[in-house]
């Protein structure tokens, strides 16, 4: 597959960073989705893109993937992460109910981000994640949805119309309906008058 856009250049448009890697695909809602994070390297450098983690340790981690023998193990189980986060995220979107085997896969995230995440409160308190493992780039991610989760916000967490990404509707009156109005919502108008004027000329 020909890959039009990178990890390096792919439009952020989610508002809030557990959305913004779930649309680390594109799109979801078609039969052979175009995947961004097709190598542990793609993760990061969307981890330093989104500056989720200090610089170091991103230079560690990659001095450490570059010396592991589960490279295409460690992908797939980021990939399977956010799998878990689009399929929890959609279904309160479209309200519906949330899978249990949904519920306890996050769960089961949430507790393994939790274990890792350190205080530091020799200054202005602030948080850090402990630890060297190759998985880091998924625990700011995580932490990012319970967040999201606890805040309040979940009416405005919606799915593009046109292209099937999630993202939080920051408007005042929550009345957003594109990722992106330039991208998606011209796409979108463009296709409604496409179909017009093709029904126009059929009568």
């Amino acid at each position: 597959m020909t890959h039009e856009r990178s990890i390096d250049s792919i439009s952020l448009h989610g508002g809030w960073l557990c959305l913004d890697f779930i649309n680390t695909v594109h799109d979801w809602t078609v039969a052979d989705p175009e995947d961004y994070l097709v190598s542990y390297d793609d993760v990061l450098r969307w981890s330093a893109r989104m500056n989720t983690l200090p610089a170091e340790d991103i230079d560690q981690l990659q001095k450490t993937f570059q010396h592991s023998e589960k490279a295409d193990l460690l992908l797939k189980g980021i990939v399977e992460a956010r799998a878990v986060l689009y399929s929890l995220f959609i279904a309160i979107i479209r309200q519906q109910e949330v899978g249990a085997v949904v519920q306890e896969q996050f769960n089961e995230l949430l507790s393994e981000t939790m274990s890792k995440l350190g205080v530091d409160v020799s200054d202005t308190p602030s948080y850090f994640w402990k630890g060297k493992e190759l998985r880091k780039p998924i625990y700011p991610v995580i932490k990012s949805a319970y967040d999201l989760l606890m805040s309040g916000k979940l009416g405005r967490v919606k799915e593009c119309g046109a292209c099937g990404w999630v993202f939080l509707d920051k408007s005042k009156n929550n009345s957003r309906r594109w990722c992106d109005m330039q991208a998606c919502g011209s796409a979108a108008k463009a296709k409604r008058y496409y179909r017009k004027k093709k029904q126009e000329e059929q009568h």
